[in-house]
């Protein structure tokens, strides 16, 4: 268990060192915000055979809110610098590239909505214990990457526009059931 909190803290202050200057230009998710090609501000390496990048992370902090549980603040955002979009000049196709690129932030908060639920659920149960929270939360962002990498291999990075067509509709789904559940961080009583 020290491994995951290690890490954890270590992938944190790692992050805080290579994005910091990012993070002053970022993007948090909102359902009434859509990323825009003009959000796309990052260039592609020289190596790099990809049309485009949607560079979105997790930020977890802990806090304290007087209870004898853990309670953790939980935000998806986008790093335009880090992002970036090559425009064929064909609308559509651009279009396409974008809306795959999209999901791929959609997918970031889904995850952070599921982390959510994941520490509102050890709250309610009443566990104290901060690794079973740090445990839950590594097991989600594994799973995020997983979900990912499976994402841009079954579109072929969205090439494939039938099965872009499904996971809209899956991703969408799943958000609209989470975001419209009750996942408020409420607190149990002391008691």
């Amino acid at each position: 268990m020290k491994i995951i909190i290690s890490f954890i803290f270590l992938y944190y202050s790692f992050f805080s060192i290579l994005y910091g200057q990012s993070l002053k230009d970022s993007i948090y998710w909102n359902e009434e915000l859509k990323l825009k090609i003009s959000d796309f501000k990052g260039k592609p390496d020289s190596i790099s055979y990809y049309k485009g990048s949607c560079s979105s992370v997790i930020i977890i902090e802990k806090y304290n809110d007087g209870s004898l549980y853990p309670n953790f603040e939980v935000e998806a955002i986008f790093l335009p610098n880090e992002s970036f979009l090559v425009l064929t000049g064909d609308q559509d196709i651009d279009n396409s590239l974008l809306e795959h690129e999209r999901l791929h932030f959609d997918i970031t908060y889904l995850y952070v909505l599921k982390i959510k639920k994941s520490i509102k659920d050890l709250r309610t149960k009443r566990i104290s214990e901060l690794d079973r929270y740090l445990e839950q939360i590594y097991t989600l962002f594994e799973a995020r990457d997983i979900k990912q990498k499976q994402y841009d291999k079954e579109t072929l990075h969205g090439a494939i526009s039938s099965e872009q067509n499904i996971w809209n509709k899956m991703i969408y789904s799943e958000l609209d059931s989470l975001l419209y559940s009750e996942i408020p961080l409420q607190c149990p009583s002391n008691d």
